[in-house]
C-alpha cells in the first residue's frame, strides 16, 4: 500500500474557474458554446451508405459485449470524422489478420474502408461548414490577425484532431 502510493507523483488538484476566480486580477473570457449542422457531402453520403450494409460475423450470432459494440464504435468514428473511421477500421482489420488472414470480415472491412478513405480533406462537410463560419461569420467573431484570439474545438477522436491540425491552417 504505502510503497505504491510513495512511487506515485505528487497528486494532481483540479480546479475550476469559480474555485480561482477571486486569486486572479483578470476576469475570464465567458465561454461560447457554438453547435451547427453541416449538409453531408456526396462522398460522406456513400461512406455512410456503405457503412449501413456492412454486415460482419457480428451480425451472424456470433455476438459478445465488445463485437456488438465494433458497429458503433465504427458510427461514431465516421460521425467525428472519416479519418478517424479508417483508423478504426485499420485498427480492427490488423487485428483480424493477426488471428486469421483470412478472415471472413477483410473483406467488407476493406470495401468500407475504400468508401471512407475515398472522402478527400475538402469533402468533409464539418470541416467546410468550420471554415465556412470562421470566415464569414460575424456571431462567431474570430480574427486570424488577432494572435490573442483563440479558437478551440473539441473532437471525439484523435485522428479527427490530427486531421483537423493538419487541414484547418490551410484553409484559414
Amino acid at each position: 500500500g504505502r510503497d505504491f502510493l510513495a512511487r506515485l507523483s505528487p497528486p494532481f488538484v483540479r480546479r475550476f474557474k469559480k474555485d480561482v476566480k477571486d486569486e486572479i486580477r483578470q476576469n475570464f473570457p465567458e465561454r461560447k458554446v457554438f453547435k451547427f449542422r453541416a449538409a453531408i457531402s456526396p462522398a460522406e453520403e456513400k461512406a455512410f451508405a456503405r457503412l449501413g450494409e456492412l454486415t460482419l460475423t457480428i451480425d451472424e450470432g456470433k455476438r459478445n459485449g465488445a463485437e456488438m459494440l465494433f458497429r458503433t464504435t465504427l458510427e461514431k468514428a465516421l460521425l467525428s470524422s472519416p479519418a478517424a473511421c479508417a483508423k478504426s477500421i485499420h485498427e480492427r482489420m490488423g487485428k483480424l489478420r493477426a488471428k486469421d488472414a483470412s478472415h471472413v470480415d477483410l473483406e467488407p472491412l476493406a470495401e468500407l474502408l475504400e468508401a471512407v478513405e475515398a472522402v478527400a480533406p475538402d469533402e468533409v462537410s464539418k470541416l467546410n461548414e468550420l471554415v465556412a463560419r470562421l470566415k464569414s461569420d460575424p456571431t462567431w467573431k474570430w480574427n486570424p490577425k488577432d494572435p490573442s484570439d483563440r479558437l478551440v474545438v473539441f473532437t471525439e477522436r484523435i485522428e479527427t484532431l490530427k486531421f483537423l491540425e493538419k487541414h484547418l491552417p490551410a484553409r484559414l
